[in-house]
């Protein structure tokens, strides 16, 4: 646990990694009410009532004044991607959050980290790159996020009184990394391999999630997720959901401070192994366990067996089974050798 100290000392790192990220100062606007409607009434009907209560209105300037006051200091906020749309004429791409329960804007630019598509966009036609942002907005729905407020602007028209407010995810990674990476006082705070940094899952591909962690987005192949189980895009958010963060170790990372860059490998795979630390025995030979398949090749399957947190080779000729199994199959296996850090079974599917 943080002493105060610790934490007193991170705020400091923090408000340093933001003064040399140069974020421009937020834009504000709040127009003064020129002719006040006339609002209707409030009955407190509070003879004897102790309950104490907050009305709407005052509710919403409330969390406005919060909002603005974050934007000023350039705070970091977490938020939810919750759509994404084309700008009128097509004037650009921009995802769609909500900050303080105000609608917030985040424009592609300012959106999508470097490295988050495969191919180079920029050399696409602009309608075909809208249509790809569009995509990868769609992609990343539900997906947590940190922004930096832009620009909240509050007007009235009409006797009402409307809110707009931008963010930016690029500028919030950019103190994340002088944090952690290229500051000055990074030192402090820089993962090293074998630590563990947690990460949030962006997006599901086919063959691996996109995860974002100290401002840094980097791909996790499904088989660095876990060895227990088989995971695929249909069943991948089951078990790592986007509103939960995954603990990753960092296996390897390459920092290049002269180009800003992190080149690194992360595994909650490697986590679980810690965890879960399996002693062999010649005991477990002749005994009987429930196992799920994970892995499957021409000559073995494989399968994890929860009881020993062992996986589990089993030639195909050693399966009771006249077809052949699926990922995902649940088997009684029984031990009938012993390998390296895993099992030798034959199987049968329950």
């Amino acid at each position: 646990m943080e002493t105060a100290k610790q934490v007193r000392e991170a705020e400091t790192d923090m408000y340093v990694a933001t003064e040399e990220a140069k974020i421009p100062d937020a834009v504000i606007e709040e127009s003064a009410e020129l002719e006040k409607p006339e609002e209707s009434r409030m009955i407190a009907d509070d003879f004897g009532d102790v309950m104490d209560s907050i009305h709407p209105k005052d509710e919403i300037r409330l969390k406005w004044a919060e909002l603005v006051s974050d934007a000023r200091r350039h705070r970091i906020r977490d938020c939810v991607v919750l759509g994404g749309a084309v700008a009128p004429n097509r004037a650009g791409v921009y995802a769609i959050t909500k900050l303080n329960d105000f609608r917030t804007f985040i424009k592609a630019d300012e959106f999508f980290l470097p490295g988050t598509f495969s191919a180079n966009i920029e050399t696409v036609s602009e309608e075909v790159r809208q249509e790809r942002q569009l995509q990868m907005i769609q992609k990343m729905l539900g997906a947590h996020m940190r922004v930096i407020i832009t620009n909240a602007a509050s007007v009235y028209a009409d006797g009402e009184k409307t809110y707009s407010v931008a963010a930016s995810r690029v500028m919030a990674a950019d103190v994340m990394k002088n944090y952690y990476f290229f500051g000055r006082r990074s030192q402090r705070h820089m993962p090293k391999v074998g630590d563990t940094v947690k990460a949030r899952i962006l997006l599901v591909s086919e063959s691996s999630v996109r995860v974002e962690a100290c401002g840094i987005e980097s791909r996790v192949p499904y088989a660095l997720l876990t060895g227990r189980r088989h995971l695929s895009s249909r069943n991948v958010l089951e078990y790592f959901s986007k509103d939960q963060a995954v603990w990753m170790s960092v296996v390897n990372m390459e920092v290049n401070k002269e180009n800003r860059t992190v080149d690194w490998r992360l595994s909650h795979r490697a986590v679980e192994d810690e965890i879960y630390k399996p002693e062999l025995s010649e005991s477990m030979i002749g005994r009987r366990f429930l196992g799920e398949i994970v892995g499957i090749n021409d000559e073995y399957y494989t399968a994890y067996c929860l009881a020993e947190n062992l996986p589990c080779s089993i030639p195909i000729r050693r399966c009771m089974n006249e077809s052949r199994l699926n990922y995902g199959d649940q088997v009684a296996l029984e031990v009938y050798g012993l390998g390296d850090r895993f099992l030798k079974c034959n199987c049968r599917k329950i």
